[in-house]
């Protein structure tokens, strides 16, 4: 019998382990699967082609299919698919960017609900629910600025993502070095120009031409952040630092062609 003690005892110990083994393994979440659909792409889920087809659906494209007035062509916002409700199969539910608006006739009050990751990630996933339609549509209005943000979120998540793979190294460790300059910037980029307050990053493919433009200057009042200033200096710094074609020519902010836009954000509580 003594013979068989260790025995026993190492049966218990490998049950041990085994069952330690399994519970960590139940605790730890599923990874979502990659999410799909194309870049600026939007999946409206409603209960009929009726609703798409009206106010709702008029409403909804609206919102998001709103121009881009920053292009030098004209773009919508979003491009938007629809699906009818009973079209929604798991097919469809890895979609990065899904608005579902249905009726529910048990709903005394609307709900509305936003999940992240929800079927994919990144996902952005928002549902409205109401008894009628004009309830979902009396919802989406009062929300649709803070539901275009969201979705406009995953978007830049999705494109920060890709990039982060492909990055033009050197630039960036000089961005830092010289300018304590944190910026992720794209692969084909090239430093064009760099002074002491001003770097000129370009990428010239053969059909268009990007640049990202970096100046520094010290704070005095607010009147920097007024638009004509902004502008101004601006052109000021185009004109010392980036010549055009022609002699004496330089670059500049052709504000009749595409207006400039401006928006205040909050920074550090600044």
């Amino acid at each position: 019998m003594k013979k068989q003690k260790p025995i026993l005892f190492l049966f218990f110990f490998v049950l041990s382990v085994i069952f330690l083994y399994s519970c960590k393994n139940e605790s730890r979440p599923a990874p979502k699967r990659a999410s799909s659909g194309g870049t600026l792409e939007l999946l409206i889920v409603t209960d009929n082609v009726n609703q798409w087809n009206g106010a709702l659906g008029d409403s909804v494209r609206a919102c998001f299919g709103q121009i881009i007035t920053t292009l030098p062509q004209a773009e919508p916002m979003f491009k938007m698919v629809h699906l009818e409700k009973q079209g929604f199969s798991k097919m469809f539910q890895s979609h990065h960017a899904i608005l579902i608006m249905v009726i529910d006739r048990e709903r005394t009050e609307p709900v509305i609900e936003t999940k992240e990751d929800h079927w994919a990630a990144p996902q952005r996933v928002i549902k409205i629910s109401a008894a009628t339609e004009a309830q979902i549509m009396e919802e989406f209005l009062k929300h649709k600025d803070t539901f275009l943000e969201l979705f406009k979120e995953v978007e830049i998540g999705r494109t920060n993502k890709t990039y982060a793979t492909v990055l033009e190294t050197p630039i960036i460790q000089k961005l830092m070095k010289d300018y304590g300059l944190i910026l992720d910037v794209p692969a084909g980029f090239q430093m064009a120009v760099t002074a002491k307050r001003f770097a000129w990053i370009r990428r010239e493919p053969l059909k268009f031409s990007q640049a990202l433009i970096i100046y520094f200057e010290d704070y005095v009042d607010t009147n920097q952040f007024n638009q004509q200033y902004i502008i101004r200096k601006r052109n000021l710094m185009t004109r010392e630092y980036i010549p055009g074609p022609a002699d004496g020519s330089y670059m500049t902010t052709a504000t009749s062609v595409i207006p400039p836009q401006f928006k205040t954000v909050s920074l550090n509580d600044n």
